[in-house]
């Protein structure tokens, strides 16, 4: 079959006025799925959600920590609480912070919550504190209580926030600097710092207050720079941390003072002993006032820091997420994380030198009139879904396919050439 150049212009012609048509009947061509990606809610009518987590090798639940002092049970695909709480103090003077399940749960039931106990006197002691679950692992054995570490703040300023097992099962604590601007570049002290604890042992069974033992490679064993316990130092107040499953990588949501809030690392690879630089540095900068000086040799900048403010990319109160690594392969590597104070959601590309994205305006909370997220805590299940505790809600990050249309030019091409071989194969059949 020959195509003359007058049946070329034509058969453009057609396929710009076909797409037209269509466009026009609301019908649109599709040619592959492309991904969209939105928040949905799993749960609802929970008190002030702080933390969210799962027990090793439970597909199905999820555990949430509130600030009443109650961690509930969420059945992760009804959105069904329990209505018995895994644990209940909240008719003690505890306020709950966050919450570990042994790497061994399955088999010794044994969990951890960080909290801190409000004492007669006005002060607070952080803790952490070992319980033991029921045989059938739903609820917690009452009588179980251990406390595993004690540490007494008498100003009652950035307690403990994050606690969390490591790829090596050691159990990591990150506590703020307790006394304003005090502690933190003093790692004799444990406030101001992330700790590093073996919790099946023992060194100290005379002492009530430290259920726990001194892991060997810990930077500052046997050293006087620093207390045994720490792993590194530098912080304000660590309030949410996380280790990237699939890496090891160790990332610290720090609190800032006045000025700016930050997001430190630390690579699997480490051995421990970062200063992250507070209170001398808050971010990249000096810290403003009284403490903050230059850069020393030994300290370690964030890996990004944003300032103070109600702009797009500003806030008040940063909240540390994860690297996700979930089903969803777009996401891959994107480290999520939160602004409190400015209702701000972002993500840095751990593929990509950390880049940075806002989803604020992507990710709408469906709970809310105004769309708005309001982060309190992130999460994650066995599969790496990745979760949000937001106002009341958890909400969970989920892909949804979308049309993805063809070009102008595609769309006219292949249905006018489609109109043209058509037209051709008619007169030759008449000619015939």
């Amino acid at each position: 079959m020959i195509v003359s150049r007058k049946n070329i212009r034509g058969f453009f012609v057609s396929g710009i006025a076909t797409v037209s048509w269509l466009a026009g009947m609301g019908i649109g061509t599709q040619s592959t799925l492309a991904a969209q990606f939105i928040l949905e809610e799993v749960a609802s009518g929970l008190t002030n959600p702080l933390y969210i987590t799962h027990a090793p090798g439970e597909r199905d639940q999820l555990f949430v920590v509130e600030l009443n002092g109650k961690i509930k049970v969420i059945d992760r695909n009804t959105g069904i609480i329990n209505p018995e709480p895994f644990l209940d103090l909240s008719s003690s003077t505890s306020s709950l912070r966050s919450m570990a399940f042994h790497p061994d749960f399955a088999k010794n039931g044994f969990f951890y919550v960080g909290l801190t106990t409000q004492e007669v006197e006005g002060s607070t002691t952080s803790q952490v504190i070992r319980y033991t679950a029921s045989q059938d692992l739903n609820t917690a054995e009452p009588n179980s209580e251990e406390i595993v570490l004690s540490i007494p703040d008498a100003s009652g300023l950035h307690p403990i926030g994050w606690i969390g097992f490591g790829p090596d099962d050691k159990l990591y604590i990150g506590h703020g600097d307790a006394v304003r601007r005090a502690n933190g570049q003093n790692p004799n002290t444990l406030p101001g710092s992330i700790l590093r604890l073996d919790v099946d042992s023992d060194d100290f069974q005379s002492d009530p207050n430290r259920n726990y033992a001194i892991p060997q490679d810990n930077p500052f064993v046997d050293s006087d720079e620093g207390a045994d316990e720490v792993w590194a130092y530098g912080l304000r107040q660590p309030w949410r941390s996380s280790f990237d499953r699939e890496t090891g990588d160790f990332y610290i949501g720090d609190v800032g003072e006045s000025t700016r809030e930050e997001i430190n690392f630390q690579p699997a690879s480490s051995s421990g002993g970062e200063n992250y630089g507070w209170a001398v540095r808050e971010g990249f900068i000096p810290t403003p006032n009284f403490t903050g000086g230059p850069k020393t040799p030994d300290m370690v900048d964030p890996i990004y820091d944003y300032e103070h403010g109600d702009g797009a990319n500003e806030g008040r109160s940063v909240i540390g997420g994860y690297v996700y690594r979930g089903p969803i392969t777009q996401l891959q590597g994107l480290y999520f994380f939160a602004d409190f104070g400015n209702s701000r959601l972002w993500s840095l590309d751990t593929n990509n030198n950390f880049e940075f994205r806002d989803w604020t305006e992507d990710l709408k909370d469906p709970t809310t009139p105004s769309g708005v997220a309001r982060v309190r805590s992130f999460g994650e299940d066995a599969d790496g879904n990745l979760y949000l505790a937001s106002r009341s809600s958890i909400l969970r990050l989920r892909a949804t396919p979308v049309p993805e249309p063809l070009t102008i030019l595609g769309s006219a091409t292949a249905l006018g050439f489609g109109a043209l071989l058509k037209r051709e194969h008619s007169k030759k059949q008449k000619k015939d």
